[in-house]
């Protein structure tokens, strides 16, 4: 990492458009995401400038970048570290019915206006640091049994330092505004 620590890593848990991220070996609430292609120094700056806008909110709503990973070889950034969410599924898998009698069996009208609720609150507290989401989709907020909200992916969102705008070059097809 940024400090010079050795992050190993551990089993693959997810595969991106971008990225592959990773158990880490010694940090069991942690992840790594390693980009498929090396990052710009756009995106490295833009991942270190989120790192610096965590907030307790944000910490508690989504899995909110906090530091680069780099290459051992040539200290180029290769990746990110973020907290790890368990315990919490895609939230298409709640608001499908057929699904959610599968993965949310105890889910009821209350807990849906819950889930909800917490979904604006966990989207208020990201645009409160003045980053936008740009890349909303079935796959980026999660929903654990408790109703409570997680954000994914959150090194997609906009965010502007000093003027600079460093926007979101991802998106879904049928999430993205024409």
């Amino acid at each position: 990492d940024t400090s010079g620590r050795d992050i190993r890593l551990g089993r693959m848990i997810g595969k991106g458009g971008e990225g592959v991220v990773y158990d880490i070996v010694s940090l069991d609430k942690f992840v790594a995401k390693i980009y498929h292609k090396p990052l710009s120094v756009d995106r490295a700056t833009k991942i270190q400038i989120m790192s610096s806008y965590s907030n307790d909110a944000v910490k508690q709503v989504s899995a909110w970048p906090f530091g680069l990973l780099l290459s051992k070889l040539d200290r180029s950034p290769i990746g990110l570290l973020m907290p790890k969410i368990a315990d919490a599924k895609d939230i298409h898998k709640l608001y499908s019915p057929k699904s959610r009698l599968m993965d949310f069996k105890r889910a009821d009208w209350r807990f849906l206006v819950r889930a909800c609720a917490n979904t604006a609150r966990a989207f208020g507290a990201i645009h409160n640091t003045g980053c936008i989401i740009g890349d909303i989709n079935e796959r980026s907020v999660l929903v654990s049994n408790d109703a409570t909200v997680r954000l994914i992916d959150c090194d997609s969102f906009q965010v502007v330092s000093q003027s600079k705008r460093y926007l979101c070059e991802v998106g879904v097809e049928t999430f993205t505004p024409p």
